[in-house]
């Protein structure tokens, strides 16, 4: 076996072997960095959104709430107990937001449409009303309204108390009275003393009912020191310009990773993650960097065929290892038709940094990968500059 055969980890058949469908981890790292090369233009983006926010909040017309603590009867009455100031709450919660409570703050504050919300409290018996307006005077008008709507519904409960209440004993006063008459038909001399008392008993506690009437009462109220509650211009234009960033960010973070067309350090580890090859960024002028002359030197030196792909004046470096072993040609080239892949030891894809045709020496270094050529990608990042140390600006990646 030559020297030549002992260097090409290929099988000594030369047949290319096929390429194992094992999925490439996930590198945090370069998402990370397409990210923060993503970060200006989607700066860019939200800045436009929030100025366009500013502009059309800062045009609508401002709000302005009232809040308004409900008491539903004296907090010192203590003929109510906890649980019927929750029903009551439960009840006058309702009726604040009734059509009826509507139409009467149309009515008296003057508004087309209020804005009305009421809510029980922590605390049994109270509510919060908040209402909402052009200015803080309609909404402390809508607030009076509301409460004014609820006194008088109080006052209808009352006297619809009475009414049933007296409906009720007259009904039973009729049921008393039938029996009085059928006990005087059957004998005229029948004592109905007794069923008489009813009707007396029940006539005096029906001049004797009072029902208990619950009178709402403004503990608290505040305007939010004045300040309009719709819009928040300036924390409303932040939050969506944070969330036109982050949206913006997603689809420009997967452009730069699919669609990144520019040779530099990110397309470098993206064509290295994704083929998994070996590569490299240092200085090197026209030629090759460090790392790939020594790879090119060692398969010359053993006999093997070197392909470089893209511009580069390596047949000067090493012109004295012997003729026909270092081709070179460009990345579109069918390279392929003149060596075979199997008699290929080495292939490297030369491209400078900045190069904004970096998709076509992917697709290079993609036909050497499939062909089962060794591959090394080289992005020179500036010329070859001699010093007591070496070459400077290398950067390995």
């Amino acid at each position: 076996m030559s020297d030549r055969a002992s260097t090409d980890p290929r099988p000594a058949s030369g047949r290319v072997p096929a390429s194992p469908t094992v999925p490439t981890p996930l590198d945090l790292g370069l998402i990370f960095a397409a990210f923060l090369r993503s970060v200006p233009v989607a700066l860019v983006i939200a800045l436009v959104a929030a100025g366009i926010s500013f502009l059309v909040f800062s045009r609508m017309d401002p709000v302005y709430e009232v809040k308004t603590e409900v008491s539903l009867g004296a907090p010192a009455d203590a003929s109510l107990d906890s649980e019927t100031r929750a029903r009551l709450g439960s009840l006058y919660a309702l009726i604040a937001n009734d059509h009826a409570t509507r139409d009467l703050v149309k009515e008296e504050a003057g508004l087309g449409d209020p804005w009305v919300m009421a809510a029980e409290t922590a605390v049994p018996g109270v509510i919060e009303v908040a209402t909402r307006a052009a200015s803080i005077g309609q909404s402390r008008a809508a607030a009076e309204s509301v409460i004014e709507s609820m006194i008088l519904r109080s006052d209808a409960f009352s006297s619809r108390s009475v009414q049933v209440w007296a409906e009720d004993a007259e009904r039973r006063i009729v049921a008393i009275q039938e029996q009085i008459d059928a006990r005087r038909a059957e004998d005229p001399a029948a004592d109905v003393a007794d069923l008489e008392d009813q009707i007396g008993l029940i006539r005096q506690e029906n001049r004797e009912f009072r029902p208990q009437q619950v009178q709402p009462f403004v503990l608290s109220q505040s305007d939010n020191n004045g300040e309009q509650v719709w819009p928040r211009i300036w924390s409303t234009t932040l939050v969506v310009a944070m969330l036109i960033f982050l949206l913006a960010q997603i689809p420009l973070t997967i452009w730069r990773l699919r669609r990144h067309r520019r040779a530099d350090e990110l397309w470098l580890r993206m064509i290295g993650r994704r083929f998994e090859v070996d590569r490299e960024m240092a200085a090197a002028g026209g030629g090759l960097t460090p790392l790939a002359e020594a790879r090119t030197a060692a398969v010359l030196a053993d006999g093997g065929n070197v392909l470089v792909l893209g511009e580069s004046d390596a047949g000067e470096t090493f012109h004295s290892h012997g003729p026909g072993h270092l081709h070179q040609t460009s990345w579109s080239a069918s390279w392929w038709r003149e060596l075979s892949p199997s008699d290929v030891q080495l292939g490297i894809v030369v491209v400078d940094k900045g190069e904004r045709r970096a998709n076509l020496a992917g697709t290079a270094v993609e036909r050497l990968v499939k062909s089962g050529v060794p591959t090394f990608v080289v992005v020179r990042s500036g010329k070859k500059r001699e010093s007591s140390g070496g070459i400077e600006d290398r950067d390995r990646s």
